[in-house]
Order: structure tokens, then C-alpha cells, then sequence
């Protein structure tokens, strides 16, 4: 997706996020982020996916974004958690997703074993894809979605977007909807499952660069 949105006019990075540090939380995502950023110059715009749609406001605010495209990415509540929301909101996430087995260690992590990940991330991804992306997945600790968003409200003059996939299997649809809705933000549906980066990357970017032309 990084080089359709290069075709587009627009430089993107994709910063290595802390997923494993036990502890890592907004704060601490938004500063590994602001680091990756200490020289950008242009008007920057978060693009998160997924979990990362939980801080995505508290990185906004720390390198001073005009705004947020959510790409098939949940939606904060200030002062809620992720936890929280989903126990008011089930529908956050598809029903086969919430009751899949997940690998869960010691140390508090978890992991999504490879049959659920191809059945439900990468079920419209070719083999190749599907090969070259089950490396990339790691343990996952889950501070960002017990702790309290520690914004009290949305930043004043922060936009918002969203990008939902039509064939998503982890997030559901009524989430998505309740994201737009509290954000009073547009809803954009594009095809592909839950990562539209791999799956339909040209659709993903084009969406994500026409969510931002009316800032």
C-alpha cells in the first residue's frame, strides 16, 4: 500500500510499533511514533489499523496531525477502554472472530494461531501473500485495550475518517458504524477483507487519500 500511496503523491512510513513490550500503551505507542516522525515537515495524517485505531488520537495529538483516516481500525472512547466498549457494544468485532481460539502465554500475551489467521485475515489473499505474510505475525500485548483512552475528548480540530471493508471478518460492521457516529465522521466501504494493505492495496489507498481532500 506504501508504494500505491508514493503513486498517489503522498510519502507514507510504517513505523515498528511496540506490540511487545508488555507495558506499551498510548503514550507510549504515540511516542515510538513521534520519534519515527522527528524530521517530517509536511502535514501529517495517522493512518491506523485495527487495534492501533485505540491510540491512534493520542499519537494525533502528540505530532500534531490534521487528522485520522481509520483503515479498518476501531474507535476510541475518551476516557473508556477498548474492553470496556466491546462488553457495551459486542458487535465491535464479528462473532468469528470474538469466539476463535487464540494462543495465550504465560506472560500475558497472545497469539493468533495460522489456520485463524488465514480464515479470518487472510482468507482473500493468495498463497504467496499468505506465506510471505504469517512471518510477520507476533505476540500481541494488550495494554492499549485494557487501559483508559487518556484523552478526555477528541482533540479541537482534529478530522476524522473511516475505512471499512465490505468483506471484514474481524471487524464488524456495527462498529464501524458506532466509530463514524460518535466522531460524526464519514463511513467509506471499500472491498477486501481485514487487510486491505495486502488484499486490495490500490483501493485502500485511493480511500484513504479521498477521505483527506475535504480537510
Amino acid at each position: 500500500m506504501q508504494s500505491e500511496l508514493a503513486s498517489l503523491g503522498f510519502h507514507s512510513i510504517a513505523p515498528d510499533l511496540p506490540a511487545g513490550e508488555p507495558e506499551a500503551g498510548a503514550d507510549r505507542y504515540a511516542e515510538v511514533v513521534a520519534e519515527a516522525l522527528s524530521t517530517a515537515t509536511d502535514d501529517l495524517v495517522v493512518v491506523p489499523h485495527s487495534l492501533a485505531g485505540l491510540y491512534a488520537p493520542t499519537v494525533a495529538t502528540r505530532i500534531g496531525a490534521i487528522g485520522i483516516v481509520n483503515l479498518a481500525a476501531l474507535t476510541p472512547q475518551p476516557g473508556s477502554s477498548g474492553l470496556k466498549q466491546s462488553k457495551a457494544l459486542p458487535g465491535i468485532y464479528c462473532e468469528e472472530y470474538r469466539t476463535a481460539p487464540m494462543t495465550r502465554h504465560d506472560d500475558g500475551s497472545t497469539s493468533l494461531p495460522e489456520d485463524i489467521a488465514r480464515e479470518l485475515m487472510y482468507h482473500d489473499l493468495d498463497e504467496p501473500q499468505i506465506v510471505e505474510a504469517l512471518p510477520h505475525l507476533r505476540p500481541q500485548y494488550w495494554t492499549p485495550w485494557v487501559e483508559p483512552c487518556p484523552l478526555s475528548q477528541w482533540p479541537a480540530g482534529l478530522q476524522y475518517s473511516h475505512v471499512a471493508c465490505e468483506g471484514d471478518r474481524v471487524l464488524g460492521a456495527e462498529g464501524m458504524h458506532d466509530g463514524a457516529a460518535r466522531t460524526e465522521a464519514p463511513l467509506t466501504w471499500i472491498a477486501g477483507g481485514h487487510i486491505p494493505m495486502l488484499s486490495h492495496p490500490r483501493e485502500a489507498a485511493a480511500a484513504v487519500v479521498a477521505a483527506t481532500r475535504d480537510w
